[in-house]
Protein backbone atom coordinates (compact mmCIF):
# COMPACT_ATOMS: atom_id res chain seq x y z
CA UNK A 1 0.00 0.00 0.00
CA UNK A 2 1.26 3.49 -0.85
CA UNK A 3 1.36 6.41 1.54
CA UNK A 4 -0.60 9.59 0.86
CA UNK A 5 2.44 11.56 -0.34
CA UNK A 6 3.05 8.94 -3.02
CA UNK A 7 -0.59 8.74 -4.09
CA UNK A 8 -0.86 12.53 -4.36
CA UNK A 9 2.56 12.94 -6.00
CA UNK A 10 3.53 15.40 -3.27
CA UNK A 11 6.78 17.26 -3.90
CA UNK A 12 9.83 17.00 -1.69
CA UNK A 13 11.96 19.99 -0.71
CA UNK A 14 15.56 20.11 -1.86
CA UNK A 15 18.40 22.56 -1.41
CA UNK A 16 19.98 23.77 -4.62
CA UNK A 17 22.57 26.46 -4.26
CA UNK A 18 21.29 28.69 -1.46
CA UNK A 19 17.61 28.22 -2.28
CA UNK A 20 14.97 25.63 -1.38
CA UNK A 21 13.04 24.11 -4.28
CA UNK A 22 10.16 21.66 -4.54
CA UNK A 23 10.90 18.59 -6.65
CA UNK A 24 7.86 16.69 -7.97
CA UNK A 25 7.74 13.09 -9.18
CA UNK A 26 8.23 12.78 -12.93
CA UNK A 27 5.04 12.49 -14.95
CA UNK A 28 4.41 10.54 -18.15
CA UNK A 29 4.61 13.87 -20.00
CA UNK A 30 8.02 14.55 -18.38
CA UNK A 31 9.28 11.17 -19.57
CA UNK A 32 8.00 11.97 -23.08
CA UNK A 33 9.85 15.29 -22.95
CA UNK A 34 12.97 13.42 -21.83
CA UNK A 35 12.65 11.00 -24.77
CA UNK A 36 12.40 13.96 -27.16
CA UNK A 37 15.41 15.60 -25.52
CA UNK A 38 17.46 12.39 -25.96
CA UNK A 39 16.38 12.18 -29.62
CA UNK A 40 17.47 15.78 -30.20
CA UNK A 41 20.82 15.14 -28.49
CA UNK A 42 21.50 12.10 -30.70
CA UNK A 43 20.81 14.08 -33.87
CA UNK A 44 22.71 17.18 -32.70
CA UNK A 45 25.75 15.11 -31.68
CA UNK A 46 25.72 13.36 -35.05
CA UNK A 47 25.50 16.63 -36.95
CA UNK A 48 28.37 18.04 -34.90
CA UNK A 49 30.50 14.93 -35.52
CA UNK A 50 29.70 15.01 -39.25
CA UNK A 51 30.38 18.70 -39.85
CA UNK A 52 33.79 18.14 -41.48
CA UNK A 53 32.87 15.00 -43.43
CA UNK A 54 32.20 14.86 -47.16
CA UNK A 55 28.55 15.47 -48.07
CA UNK A 56 27.75 11.79 -48.71
CA UNK A 57 29.24 10.63 -45.39
CA UNK A 58 27.51 13.50 -43.59
CA UNK A 59 24.18 12.46 -45.15
CA UNK A 60 24.71 8.79 -44.20
CA UNK A 61 25.68 9.62 -40.61
CA UNK A 62 22.71 11.98 -40.23
CA UNK A 63 20.37 9.33 -41.62
CA UNK A 64 21.72 6.75 -39.15
CA UNK A 65 21.28 9.22 -36.30
CA UNK A 66 17.68 9.95 -37.29
CA UNK A 67 16.96 6.22 -37.41
CA UNK A 68 18.59 5.69 -33.99
CA UNK A 69 16.69 8.66 -32.53
CA UNK A 70 13.38 7.31 -33.81
CA UNK A 71 13.90 4.15 -31.74
CA UNK A 72 14.46 5.98 -28.44
CA UNK A 73 12.00 5.19 -25.67
CA UNK A 74 12.15 5.93 -21.97
CA UNK A 75 13.61 2.50 -21.23
CA UNK A 76 15.85 2.20 -24.30
CA UNK A 77 19.58 1.76 -23.89
CA UNK A 78 20.20 5.29 -25.21
CA UNK A 79 17.77 6.94 -22.79
CA UNK A 80 18.99 4.90 -19.83
CA UNK A 81 22.57 5.84 -20.68
CA UNK A 82 21.63 9.52 -20.81
CA UNK A 83 19.85 9.23 -17.44
CA UNK A 84 23.12 8.07 -15.93
CA UNK A 85 25.06 11.00 -17.35
CA UNK A 86 25.36 14.33 -15.55
CA UNK A 87 23.71 16.07 -18.48
CA UNK A 88 20.77 13.63 -18.58
CA UNK A 89 20.25 13.58 -14.83
CA UNK A 90 20.30 17.38 -14.91
CA UNK A 91 17.57 17.30 -17.53
CA UNK A 92 15.43 14.98 -15.37
CA UNK A 93 15.92 17.16 -12.28
CA UNK A 94 14.95 20.21 -14.36
CA UNK A 95 11.82 18.43 -15.65
CA UNK A 96 10.84 17.67 -12.06
CA UNK A 97 11.46 21.19 -10.75
CA UNK A 98 9.68 23.05 -13.56
CA UNK A 99 6.23 22.08 -12.22
CA UNK A 100 6.67 24.17 -9.07
CA UNK A 101 9.21 26.62 -10.53
CA UNK A 102 8.12 27.43 -14.12
CA UNK A 103 10.80 30.11 -14.58
CA UNK A 104 13.74 27.81 -13.81
CA UNK A 105 15.95 26.68 -16.69
CA UNK A 106 17.97 23.53 -17.17
CA UNK A 107 21.14 25.59 -17.22
CA UNK A 108 20.26 27.14 -13.85
CA UNK A 109 19.69 23.70 -12.34
CA UNK A 110 23.03 22.35 -13.55
CA UNK A 111 24.93 25.51 -12.54
CA UNK A 112 23.52 25.42 -8.98
CA UNK A 113 24.68 21.89 -8.28
CA UNK A 114 27.52 22.13 -5.79
CA UNK A 115 29.27 18.86 -6.59
CA UNK A 116 28.89 15.42 -8.14
CA UNK A 117 27.72 13.90 -4.84
CA UNK A 118 24.86 16.41 -4.52
CA UNK A 119 23.97 15.76 -8.14
CA UNK A 120 23.90 12.02 -7.53
CA UNK A 121 21.82 12.41 -4.35
CA UNK A 122 19.24 14.58 -6.13
CA UNK A 123 19.00 12.15 -9.04
CA UNK A 124 18.51 9.26 -6.59
CA UNK A 125 15.82 11.21 -4.70
CA UNK A 126 14.03 11.96 -7.95
CA UNK A 127 13.99 8.30 -8.96
CA UNK A 128 12.70 7.30 -5.52
CA UNK A 129 9.77 9.72 -5.59
CA UNK A 130 9.01 9.03 -9.25
CA UNK A 131 9.03 5.23 -8.93
CA UNK A 132 8.87 4.45 -5.19
CA UNK A 133 7.51 0.93 -5.49
CA UNK A 134 9.51 -0.23 -8.48
CA UNK A 135 12.94 -1.81 -8.21
CA UNK A 136 13.73 -0.15 -4.90
CA UNK A 137 13.33 3.31 -6.40
CA UNK A 138 15.25 2.63 -9.60
CA UNK A 139 13.95 3.60 -12.99
CA UNK A 140 10.85 1.66 -14.02
CA UNK A 141 11.08 -0.74 -16.93
CA UNK A 142 8.31 -0.83 -19.49
CA UNK A 143 6.53 -4.12 -19.96
CA UNK A 144 5.22 -5.11 -23.38
CA UNK A 145 1.47 -4.74 -23.74
CA UNK A 146 -0.28 -8.03 -24.40
CA UNK A 147 -3.26 -7.91 -26.77
CA UNK A 148 -6.65 -8.59 -25.28
CA UNK A 149 -8.16 -11.93 -26.27
CA UNK A 150 -11.87 -12.06 -26.81
CA UNK A 151 -13.84 -15.18 -27.30
CA UNK A 152 -16.81 -15.48 -29.63
CA UNK A 153 -19.37 -18.15 -29.04
CA UNK A 154 -20.29 -20.35 -32.00
CA UNK A 155 -23.90 -19.17 -31.85
CA UNK A 156 -22.91 -15.56 -32.53
CA UNK A 157 -21.09 -16.40 -35.76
Amino acid sequence: MSDLSTVTAAPIEIELGSKTYKMRPLTIADLGDFENWVRQKIIANSMHAARDLPARDRRDLTSEAINAASRVTYDSREAQGMMQSIEGAGQLIYLSLRHEHPDITREQVVSKLANVQQFSNLADSLMKISAPNLNGGESPKAEPVKPAITQTSPSSL
